[in-house]
């Protein structure tokens, strides 16, 4: 047990969304919101991977916890036991897309919607499945583990990752998107083939597009690639453009080389 306190990952207290609050314990929330020039102070993406992990640990022992403590109850003939009504269940798959979305598009905790829908967490697998089978939401497994992330068809991110693989001469043998390990992440690896796999990372520019910027995420893009153990694959930034940054287009295009590509995908 540690005592600790609700952190507020954009610095902004009124802005009490889900996916801009993660625990902290008071050590990591001082050296969180300390900005110091000699060491390297905790990464927004570094607290939410770390937050996944505490909800993937916490929250089964909590609903454990929960069925044990809970007052006895007449067992009900099986007869009687039914499903969700249609509605109930309509109802659920809409609060759960609510919960997707405030999280930016992407799940990566069953344990999470199941807490914050009040059910068990069996029930809130079932409801994503259902999502899934409706076409709302993608559903990736890597290979090798048991951990599945959901998306939403439409988030941004999915939506830039399907217009390059339109553009693609062959259908992919291998798509995951959303690829995490520790703070390191892809939001999709591509495979063509054996030889070729693309590493992509997704950026959107509303309103202008900077040099800045677009360096940092292709920083980030090789730096994922190594730790993700892709040291091969032809990274890809794909930045979601509007009408209004178009015109930096050229001028970035002299950041491509062979082992990096720049594409655009305007954005209504």
């Amino acid at each position: 047990m540690k005592t600790g306190q609700i952190a507020h990952l954009d610095g902004d207290r009124s802005n009490s969304t889900v996916d801009n609050l993660a625990f902290l314990c008071l050590a990591h929330h001082d050296q969180y919101d300390s900005r110091t020039s000699q060491s390297k102070n905790l990464t927004v993406e570094e607290v939410k991977a770390y937050r996944t992990e505490l909800y993937d640990k916490v929250l089964p022992v909590i609903e454990a916890d929960r069925v044990r403590t809970r007052a006895p109850v007449i067992p009900i003939p099986e007869p009687a036991k039914v499903p969700f009504d249609a509605h109930r269940r309509a109802e659920l798959k809409a609060i759960a897309i609510e919960v997707i979305v405030e999280m930016h598009g992407v799940l990566r905790s069953v344990h999470h919607l199941a807490h914050r829908l009040a059910i068990a967490t069996p029930a809130a697998e079932r409801i994503l499945f259902e999502l899934a089978q409706d076409g709302s939401l993608r559903v990736d497994r890597p290979k090798g583990t048991v951990r599945k992330t959901y998306s939403m068809v439409t988030a941004p991110e999915n939506r830039l990752i399907d217009t390059f693989l339109l553009q693609l001469p062959t259908v992919p043998i291998l798509d995951e998107r959303f690829v995490l390990r520790r703070q390191h992440e892809l939001d999709a690896v591509i495979g063509v083939n054996n030889e070729t796999v693309y590493a992509i990372e997704t950026m959107f520019a509303q309103d202008r597009l900077s040099r800045e910027g677009v360096l940092r995420r292709i920083q980030r893009l090789e730096v994922a690639k190594r730790e993700l153990g892709l040291p091969n694959a032809t990274g890809v930034l794909l930045i979601g453009i509007t009408k209004t940054t178009k015109a930096a287009q050229d001028d970035l295009r002299k950041l491509e080389r062979q082992d990096l590509l720049i594409r655009y995908v305007e954005m209504e």
